[in-house]
């Protein structure tokens, strides 16, 4: 299975992954492993039907192949498959280094899917979880004695989950300002600012929900928030 999803063929994958996903004596860790990789073959295979529909559509008519894609093979299906394999990823494994980039690949399937406002919630989801999954930490600490406790495990999974809160706020924040959504656009920005404590991070976040403020009319509020970076600068 990972061998065709390193080389592309996202229909192998699939496939295999589905056999592996039906083995009845996979262990848990295996088997998170297994169900992600699963939905993350079905949105590469997704995304990259996207572009070669976007390709055909640059085509002059009587130069198109007529082939068509099966149903379940289609965009529209594998994003929903998508939603089906990682829906709750986190609640079934809780333990697993692939939950925050399952809420990632949920936020852009909804995006994909024009369920904006699902989309939007899956951010806010992660975003608003611990510095990494609560769960795994209590597990970690609560498991072991002080001097047995994995502190570079959960360094890891805290680079980890603050990485793809970073990437997946990011994206979307920017996504909603050009299009000019701009109270989804400082929902997100506003949230972003509970990831990093650095005025490296808070200078660009407090610009960005600064501008959103200004574009919404919230003239006063934007005056403190541009006051604010000044703070920052100064200090």
């Amino acid at each position: 299975a990972e061998t065709f999803m390193d080389s592309e063929d996202y229909d192998n994958a699939i496939k295999f992954f589905e056999r592996l996903r039906r083995l009845e004596d996979l262990d848990d860790t295996d088997r998170a492993v297994v169900r992600f990789k699963q939905g993350l073959a079905h949105y590469r295979r997704a995304s990259e039907n996207l572009r070669k529909q976007e390709a055909l559509s640059k085509m002059p008519l009587q130069e198109r192949p007529d082939a068509e894609l099966n149903f379940d093979q289609t965009p529209r299906a594998d994003f929903a498959k998508v939603k089906e394999t990682l829906r709750g990823y986190g609640t079934l494994f809780p333990q697993s280094p692939y939950v925050p980039e399952s809420h990632y690949l949920l936020a852009l399937t909804y995006e994909q899917l024009n369920q904006d406002e699902d989309s939007i919630s899956e951010l806010l989801l992660l975003l608003k979880e611990a510095d990494f999954n609560p769960e795994m930490i209590a597990d970690l600490e609560s498991s072991n004695a002080v001097r047995d406790r994995d502190y570079s495990a959960i360094n890891k999974m805290k680079t980890i989950w603050a990485f793809w809160k970073k990437k997946t706020g990011n994206y979307l924040a920017n996504k909603f300002f050009e299009e000019s959504e701009f109270f989804n656009a400082y929902r997100i920005y506003s949230a972003l600012r509970e990831i990093d404590s650095s005025p490296s991070w808070q200078i660009p976040v407090l610009y960005q929900i600064a501008l959103c403020q200004e574009k919404l009319g919230n003239y006063v509020q934007a005056m403190e928030t541009y006051s604010e970076i000044e703070d920052y600068v100064n200090s």
